[in-house]
């Protein structure tokens, strides 16, 4: 498997994505062809995995570090690929103005492209780029208050409800009837594979507790969607046509 952790852990990966692709129906890549696999193949096969395992946001963010990757090294072999280039791809993007933060996450990308096709130790920790954790602003509930106020009556109840339980908006998007205990004041995130929803927090069930105003929220939903299902489509569409 590896004389070393990293190794090992490179070779498992290698490993799931040939059992992925045989369910798949994927062709199987040997390691001598491997040897001469292009850049743009080697990205174009871990893109195309993470599209059929991730969230399209996740696929996004892939997508555009690895376009930038292949704009700064140019098309070459895979195997070809040196701590040089991956130097140089720092600085082309701190030419185009990018964050400290932002570059050491589309470097992480890069290096997960390369480590997933047996590519591994080519920077070393001093190499990574240095920044420093900002502390995320909070806003004071006057600050929350006034910016409800200028919602429309539909984005006013969206928002109060991401206040009151904390949720992210994929989790938003899937809640449903039986998620929710009026009686307690309690929501629940739960994973719902067949909508291709999972908890970003990986344990089976999560509650929430919910202010007494939840309960005004929930009788405003009863009206406005169907009765046994939330119908994740529908705050989307009602989004776009409330621009306030």
């Amino acid at each position: 498997m590896g004389k070393s952790p990293s190794e090992a852990f490179a070779a498992a990966e290698r490993k799931t994505q040939i059992l992925r692709n045989q369910a798949l129906g994927i062709e199987i890549v040997g390691e001598q062809r491997r040897i001469g696999i292009t850049l743009s193949e080697a990205c174009r096969e871990f893109l195309e995995e993470t599209r059929q395992h991730h969230r399209p946001k996740t696929y996004s963010q892939y997508k555009t570090a690895l376009d930038y990757f292949r704009e700064s090294c140019r098309e070459k072999a895979l195997s070809s690929i040196e701590r040089a280039d991956i130097m140089s791809f720092m600085g082309f993007l701190s030419d185009r103005g990018l964050a400290r933060r932002t570059i050491w996450t589309k470097v992480q990308v890069v290096v997960s492209m390369l480590k997933a096709n047996g590519v591994t130790k080519l920077i070393r920790k001093r190499d990574w780029p240095r920044y420093t954790e900002t502390e995320p602003e909070i806003y004071t509930s006057e600050e929350i208050e006034r910016f409800l106020a200028q919602c429309n009556s539909w984005k006013r109840v969206l928002f109060e409800f991401f206040w009151m339980t904390g949720f992210r908006e994929g989790e938003v998007m899937h809640v449903a009837w039986p998620d929710i205990d009026f009686g307690n004041h309690v929501v629940r995130v739960k994973a719902k594979p067949k909508l291709g929803s999972e908890p970003q927090i990986h344990v089976a069930e999560r509650r929430i507790m919910a202010s007494v105003g939840f309960m005004g929220f929930t009788v405003w939903m009863t009206v406005w969607m169907a009765p046994n299902s939330l119908k994740t489509n529908n705050w989307r569409r009602e989004w776009d046509s409330n621009p306030r």
